[in-house]
């Protein structure tokens, strides 16, 4: 179903039968954002809004049984805040109340475990948390610092065990521990570019960068 509107698609979602799609908050008032597909009337039903202010949701991660999307701001990446999830069958999103939820990039590993990646800002781009319950009534772990803090997280891809942390300068493993090691031995510190692995992914189990 086609939706007329000059605003642009942000990202995707799914959890269960849930299927969810996100559009930017350039402009509008809430309830224009966050959309449900209904099966029944084959319609994206608008249920849910994005946080007030110029803000987007991008892909969503399915960990245990929520779907966790980060928010971030329209133009500015510095300015993500609280990051949402919500169950199958939920038709809103429950911000994140944790002492640190202004979180830019979620992936999940092998072993069960959830990383968040924090938000571009001085000190802290090169941050990362685990975690085995990011819902309001877990906790983070963390931070661990992948790299150093003048270059910040471009991608999250499970690596095996492992969880490849892509940055602007190269490429990083962490563990389920915390431990992290620097994968390219600093071979890319000469070609630091803010769009370097970006759309890094795992495609049948081999790694494109």
């Amino acid at each position: 179903s086609a939706l007329a509107s000059t605003k642009y698609w942000a990202g995707f979602g799914n959890i269960g039968a849930d299927f969810w799609a996100f559009r930017d908050r350039s402009s509008g008032t809430p309830n224009t954002d966050a959309f449900k597909w209904n099966y029944t009337t084959r319609l994206w039903e608008n249920t849910a809004a994005v946080p007030t202010g110029q803000r987007i949701f991008p892909n969503g991660t399915v960990y245990k049984t929520n779907l966790f999307v980060p928010v971030w701001g329209l133009t500015d990446k510095t300015t993500a805040t609280a990051y949402r999830y919500a169950p199958e069958g939920a038709g809103s999103f429950t911000a994140s109340t944790l002492a640190v939820n202004d979180l830019y990039f979620m992936a999940v590993d092998t072993q069960n475990l959830w990383f968040g990646a924090y938000r571009p800002t001085a000190g802290f781009r090169h941050h990362v948390y685990t975690s085995t319950d990011p819902t309001n009534t877990g906790a983070l772990t963390g931070p661990y610092a992948v790299g150093n803090s003048s270059t910040e997280i471009t991608a999250m891809v499970v690596y095996g065990s492992l969880m490849l942390i892509c940055k602007e300068d190269g490429l990083y493993t962490i563990n389920s521990s915390g431990t992290v090691v620097d994968l390219d031995k600093g071979f890319f510190r000469n070609m630091t570019h803010a769009d370097n692995f970006r759309n890094a992914c795992n495609f049948n189990g081999k790694i494109l960068l």
